[in-house]
């Protein structure tokens, strides 16, 4: 059984405001920046010969961190999407 289009647009709205007040606390965007930072000067400051390992760890952690940021800030642009998309499919169904 399909969900009611309505309920899908609610949930994703309160997902993005969920979303948009993480990204807009100030702690979080510290931690961020300190988070990227540290696995910057990690990667910079590892020995060039045996530090492969290092570096790799703290740049998968960096993507990891990105895609967090990236995931959160789609979550955040949802609502709108979503609504968008609902209306459009409410112009749609009533040209048919």
């Amino acid at each position: 059984m399909a969900r009611d289009p309505a309920a899908i647009v609610s949930d994703a709205e309160q997902a993005a405001q969920q979303a948009r007040a993480l990204l807009d606390q100030p702690a979080l965007q510290r931690a961020f920046a300190a988070a990227e930072a540290a696995y910057l000067t990690r990667i910079r400051q590892s020995d060039p010969v045996t530090g492969k390992d290092e570096r790799e760890t703290n740049f998968m952690l960096l993507h990891a961190l990105d895609a967090l940021r990236a995931d959160l800030t789609a979550t955040a642009s949802g609502g709108a999407i979503a609504r968008r998309n609902f209306r459009s499919s409410l112009n749609s169904n009533g040209r048919s």
